[in-house]
């Protein structure tokens, strides 16, 4: 019995050996591919040319900024950045809802009957994708990244329609905890996208 857990052992230190060697030929693989750097190189180009996704796509999502707004940030103009993350909470709603994102007015062309308008942000429409659920979770993100990247904690004292960034913040977790929050799974409550414009 003992030799046999003698060679079971043997058996586990060989493996772990031979996986970190791989490991670490795999990671010297990556650190030295040149391609790596093209994508790096690309993005940064990309958002040297703003947010939006091509020409006559003016959108701006929550979701997308909350992926790249690190990047941006450092490749960007942070105060239109920041103009960008304030535009949201215009949109807010009043159980603290937040939308997916706008657009300006003259690029609406997509007739979703759907809008959202505000009085404090006349030049532009919000929009929402009901199938998703990370619409409050998306921008508290980039918020915090923005901050993060920035140091620019006085977005969170910005006033908009009468409240703060950081007041806004917390109505948009009341609202996930209030109407999407599922007590029995413990998780916030939402639909699947099994395809673009197919939904179940």
């Amino acid at each position: 019995m003992k030799i046999v857990g003698i060679a079971i052992m043997s058996f586990l230190i060989i493996s772990c050996i031979s996986k970190d060697d791989k490991n670490s030929d795999l990671a010297k693989k990556i650190m030295s591919d040149q391609s790596m750097q093209e994508v790096e190189n690309m993005a940064r180009k990309l958002m040297k040319n703003g947010f939006y996704a091509g020409s006559g796509y003016e959108m701006v999502w929550s979701r997308d900024l909350n992926t790249f707004i690190e990047l941006s940030c450092e490749e960007y103009n942070v105060n239109i950045i920041r103009e960008n993350l304030l535009m949201f909470f215009h949109f807010q709603q009043e159980n603290g809802e937040l939308l997916d994102g706008y657009v300006p007015k003259e690029a609406f062309t997509w007739g979703d009957p759907n809008t959202y308008e505000s009085v404090t942000a006349p030049g532009h429409i919000g929009f929402k994708n009901t199938v998703e659920t990370d619409q409050e979770t998306s921008l508290i993100q980039a918020i915090s990244k923005y901050i993060g990247k920035t140091n620019d904690r006085s977005i969170l004292t910005e006033k908009i329609a009468g409240k703060t960034v950081y007041e806004r913040l917390t109505m948009s977790i009341e609202y996930l905890l209030n109407e999407r929050y599922s007590e029995k799974y413990g998780l916030i409550i939402g639909a699947t996208t099994f395809d673009w414009g197919m939904y179940r």
